[in-house]
């Protein structure tokens, strides 16, 4: 199965992630025909960032996309993406 990647790194984005995960959520996306997969990697951020992260972890597991989040630091690196990916990036910057 073809795989949709969308890798957001954000850093005190609170007032931002509502919306982005909501739209994301809502992305009409053919049952079967596309895995989705949401990587969310936190730069330290000292907002609400990490509470509004965790409110939504159920949302996207009941949509059936495979969520991961992890959190930035020096000398991490993206990951692989295979050759039947869709890849997208949304970085949030407060």
């Amino acid at each position: 199965m073809d795989l949709i990647s969308v890798i957001i790194p954000v850093h005190n984005g609170d007032r931002f992630l509502d919306e982005c995960f909501d739209s994301i959520v809502n992305q009409d996306v053919p049952e079967n025909a596309f895995g989705v997969e949401v990587s969310i990697y936190d730069d330290g951020s000292t907002d609400g960032t990490n509470d509004i992260i965790i409110k939504w972890i159920p949302v996207f597991m009941e949509k059936g996309f495979e969520f991961k989040r992890g959190r930035n630091t020096e000398g991490s690196h993206g990951g692989e993406v295979n050759d039947n990916s869709c890849l997208c990036i949304i970085h949030i910057l407060k």
